[in-house]
């Protein structure tokens, strides 16, 4: 098999994993996840208030979904796996909110208009196709009142882009940080940028983006 063919097949087995992910999107250690947490809640605390309508797009199971929505007016939870919007909606309901399917590969997808804030939390490493990503971004900066925020989690590599394929079944792209930036410039600024964690290759942090308003 060539590596192109390769390549394909990993992309394509790695969308079937959380398009069918049945129980979890989590794949690092429990603690990782526990201090997650931890930091996500100041962020809460200072850029959201109680009046704000906010969506988290690729919510997994919900576990993120239910903590931001302690701190807003009500959010919706977009997922692609309809078996984890079913745990998301057992596990963790929401009295100010909902779980709603999306495909952020596909152009068509659509969210509620100008909302405050959109969370997007270890999403864009599944997703290679830069120019989709790029649609995807400018979707949701229209989305976006004009003091809105986009606030990310992700990993960036510290030198060059590069894959790796993981054992629970997904294909992951590391941006370096020169081509993660590109990905929003046209739409957004970069307010602030919290480490999380730290490797020899990857920074992984909470990205605070502003609307760019023209």
């Amino acid at each position: 098999m060539s590596s192109v063919k390769n390549l394909d097949k990993l992309l394509a087995d790695g969308r079937r994993y959380w398009k069918e992910a049945e129980c979890t999107t989590a794949f690092a250690s429990l603690n990782y996840y526990g201090s997650l947490a931890k930091i996500l809640e100041p962020i809460l605390k200072v850029f959201l208030t109680p009046e704000m309508t906010v969506a988290d797009i690729g919510c997994g199971e919900g576990r993120y979904t239910k903590q931001i929505a302690a701190h807003c007016h009500r959010i919706t939870g977009y997922e692609l796996s309809e078996k984890l919007l079913k745990i998301a909606s057992a596990t963790y309901p929401l009295k100010n909110g909902s779980y709603m399917k999306l495909d952020l590969e596909n152009d068509a997808w659509t969210i509620q208009q100008g909302i405050d804030a959109i969370f997007l939390m270890g999403v864009l490493v599944t997703i290679h196709n830069h120019e989709t990503v790029k649609r995807a971004i400018a979707k949701m900066q229209q989305a976006l009142n004009d003091k809105g925020m986009l606030i990310t989690r992700d990993s960036v590599s510290k030198g060059k882009s590069f894959t790796r394929s993981h054992e629970v079944g997904f294909y992951a792209l590391y941006r370096s940080r020169v081509h993660f930036m590109k990905l929003f410039h046209e739409n957004f600024t970069l307010e602030r940028e919290i480490p999380i964690q730290e490797s020899s290759q990857l920074q992984t942090s909470f990205f605070i983006f502003r609307k760019a308003v023209s």
